[in-house]
């Protein structure tokens, strides 16, 4: 077909491609129209015209192209459309076109197709490939080169599935046959008809893989003939196998050809000749026991000194294994002695059952030690068996580390004191409090807590954690707090640590019911010692000194007055430049503030001669921060029509 004819087929879509490859085609046309200097109807070339006017190679790429990829991508859109329309030799090569229209119509490239060609022999065309000249070109590979060629020839012969590589004439007539799987050992050599039979009454498929792959190890060694051989040819050859890249077989691993010889031979049975006559004989008598249903696991400690010093089993006398026995103790091996000693037991078990000519004339009369009796187990405290039946019923219904794993604390004090579980009281819990010392408390709570989830034990009430017990102050220190908490303006959690430090301080000073804040205060904070830890009291100590530094600022009517107002618009204590601005003693009114001052104390602060030696100048840049933020405040609309502020400060310092 002529690509003026494919242009018109593509131009009224009568050729099934996509709508991409339909546009890109009928582009690459035009290419082509422009180059050969004649309109697109009068293009008359036709495959394979086209590929030798235009082939792969071509050097002289001016005009028309940019560049060799730009060249080739445009020819492979035109060889395609050529194969599309009209499946054939399109490449003027049967090798590429063969492989242009697997591409297509399998949708994917075909690599390994592109290896079949190299070994075959020259000039071979496709049409040209039959059994023969595969099974040539087969036999002189080796290694990585077959691997190579299988899976060339099976890429060749999965063509013969695809409708479009079969319109192309290029295939032969008949399909190749597949190459015998590698590891397909049984079709690889002949198999004599009494090896043949043993093998038919093998129905393990792991077992006949082992069986084929010996007899083909066998067979390829020169040691089996396919013709006349016997199961005892096949049980001789066994201690000569050869290398498997000797002779052309695919290696495996030497405990797998073991494995496989091992299996073999327990397949055929009959005389294994990898062993000695006196192994054979401990052999067979192992063999012998097991077939009785005797054990035999330990008989190899006694069988392997023997065969070495060449006894049968016949031979072995009590005096001979006491120097095995000894020797191993000497060397300083204490489980083999008694190994040996279990042996002799499953030795002489076998008498009266082997016939005795198998057997030593006496039996050995060694036995392993007799055990040492457990002592009787000692009685346990009643008190600790109810609870260990306690926890044996919770843990029934749940994991002790989940649901009780704070358990262990209440269970350690009751045992102590001689307190069985169902003798625990709310009277004994209340003492147990009283007496913890107060680093441990938490546990006496957390493990209460845990005990009452347990049937039984509801009726106890929980005691009180350390938030909740600290959570009411003395009525006149409440009262006074929650004024003053108010008018902070303190956040939910800074009220809460707060409240909890008060609460810790006033139980251990200890504070009656008329304190007042004022007691507060005096309390020196950084001498005071926490009865909790060094971390918790720092947390405590921290809160106490935040409202006392509060309560301490200079604060007077007009002040208050403004701080109300601040924090009535919802400021919280953490943003509220009021009680930072009143650290820095402003005076009695928020109007006495003034530029002015500002100015003067930012210049005492940075002054060497009143802060030596170098002044501080980072104090000066905070005092500055929170003068602005107090300008600031006159943005809110309450605290400008308060007339509390004064007149607009700026900046301390350009």
């Amino acid at each position: 077909m002529q690509i003026s004819e494919i242009y018109a087929h593509l131009t009224e879509n009568a050729l099934s491609v996509r709508d991409e490859t339909r546009f890109t085609t009928i582009i690459a046309i035009e290419l082509l129209a422009k180059k050969e200097g004649v309109p697109v109807e009068a293009l008359n070339l036709a495959a394979p015209d086209f590929a030798r006017a235009y082939p792969p190679d071509k050097v002289d790429l001016r005009g028309h192209w940019n560049g060799a990829t730009h060249y080739q991508a445009w020819r492979r859109v035109i060889l395609d459309a050529q194969m599309m329309a009209d499946p054939g030799n399109s490449d003027s090569d049967p090798w590429a076109s063969l492989r242009r229209a697997a591409r297509l119509g399998f949708n994917r490239t075909m690599a390994s197709l592109h290896d079949l060609p190299k070994f075959l022999p020259s000039k071979t065309e496709p049409w040209h490939v039959d059994d023969e000249i595969i099974r040539k070109a087969y036999a002189p590979l080796r290694g990585a080169q077959r691997i190579r060629f299988r899976g060339a020839l099976n890429a060749f012969r999965q063509l013969y599935d695809n409708e479009l590589v079969a319109k192309t004439g290029l295939l032969p007539e008949r399909k190749p046959a597949a190459l015998l799987a590698l590891r397909d050992h049984c079709s690889f050599v002949a198999m004599a008809p009494e090896i043949a039979l043993a093998r038919t009454l093998i129905k393990r498929k792991n077992e006949l893989n082992a069986f084929d792959y010996v007899h083909r190890l066998a067979a390829e060694g020169g040691l089996l003939n396919g013709v006349s051989d016997s199961l005892e040819d096949m049980r001789k050859s066994v201690p000569d196998l050869p290398d498997p890249t000797e002779v052309d077989v695919p290696p495996i691993k030497p405990q797998t050809l073991r494995v496989y010889i091992n299996e073999v031979m327990h397949c055929i049975g009959g005389r294994d000749y990898r062993l000695t006559e006196v192994e054979q004989a401990w052999a067979d008598l192992r063999k012998m026991a097991r077939t009785a249903r005797f054990p035999t696991n330990a008989l190899f400690n006694i069988s392997k000194p023997a065969s070495a010093a060449g006894l049968m089993p016949s031979e072995i006398s009590p005096d001979w294994v006491r120097r095995v026995i000894k020797y191993h103790k000497n060397r300083g091996c204490r489980s083999t002695p008694t190994q040996c000693r279990l042996g002799c037991e499953q030795l002489d078990a076998l008498r009266g059952v082997l016939p005795d000519e198998l057997l030593p004339p006496v039996p050995t009369g060694i036995r392993r030690s007799l055990p040492i009796p457990k002592s009787p187990a000692r009685t346990k405290d009643p008190v600790v068996d109810a609870w260990d039946d306690l926890y044996t019923k919770i843990t029934k219904t749940a994991l002790i580390t989940d649901e009780y794993k704070h358990l262990w604390f209440i269970r350690r004090e009751a045992i102590t004191r001689d307190i069985a579980p169902e003798d625990i009281t709310q009277t004994w819990l209340e003492e147990l409090r009283e007496s913890c010392p107060h680093d441990r408390l938490s546990h006496v709570y957390k493990s209460v807590h845990d005990l009452r989830k347990i049937t039984g034990f509801e009726h106890l009430q929980p005691l009180r954690h350390r938030k909740q017990r600290h959570g009411g102050l003395p009525r006149n220190l409440n009262r006074e707090f929650e004024t003053v908490i108010a008018t902070m303006g303190a956040a939910p959690t800074t009220y809460r640590s707060i409240k909890l430090a008060l609460g810790i301080l006033t139980e251990h000073l200890p504070l009656d019911e008329n304190a007042t804040l004022d007691d507060v205060r005096a309390v020196d904070i950084a001498s005071f010692e926490w009865p909790c830890s060094a971390a918790k009291g720092q947390t405590y100590g921290k809160s106490i000194m935040q409202i006392q530094n509060y309560l301490a600022l200079p604060w007077t009517a007009e002040w208050r007055a403004l701080q109300e107002i601040v924090v009535s618009t919802g400021m919280k204590l953490k943003t509220n430049p009021i009680p930072k601005l009143l650290s820095w003693n402003p005076g009695p009114y928020p109007r006495s503030v003034s530029l002015e001052w500002a100015q003067k104390l930012d210049r005492d602060l940075r002054s060497m001669i009143v802060n030596p030696p170098h002044g501080r100048a980072d104090l000066a840049k905070t005092m500055a921060k929170h003068v602005a933020a107090f300008d600031q405040l006159r943005d809110i609309p309450e605290v400008d029509a308060s007339g509390l502020m004064p007149l607009p400060i700026g900046l301390v310092r350009e």
